[in-house]
């Protein structure tokens, strides 16, 4: 196996350069990382408005909300008590 080894530089200057070129490398990653933390915080921080504004919402409507929710759930139900249970009630007196 003859395989020669990578070549080193050997004076001063030549190793300053490769550690300049290395911290340029590093440096760059770093700006890449930096900025994609950002957009990812920017995404994480989407939900937490989204649930600040529904409260905000229904802080402000929660009367029209409770009223609107008891008067579908009262129709709903003279709806279904008067197909269904008077029906039976008719049917089990009539018997």
């Amino acid at each position: 196996m003859s395989e020669t080894p990578p070549s080193h530089p050997t004076t001063i200057d030549e190793k300053l350069d490769r550690i300049v070129t290395h911290l340029d490398h590093m440096n760059r990653r770093d700006k890449l990382r930096m900025w994609g933390s950002l957009i990812h915080g920017i995404i994480g921080f989407i939900p937490t408005l989204i649930l600040l504004g529904t409260v905000w919402y229904v802080y402000n409507n929660a009367s029209n909300l409770l009223t609107t929710m008891a008067s579908e759930a009262a129709k709903q139900a003279a709806v279904y008590s008067e197909s269904s249970f008077t029906k039976q009630f008719q049917q089990y007196f009539q018997k």
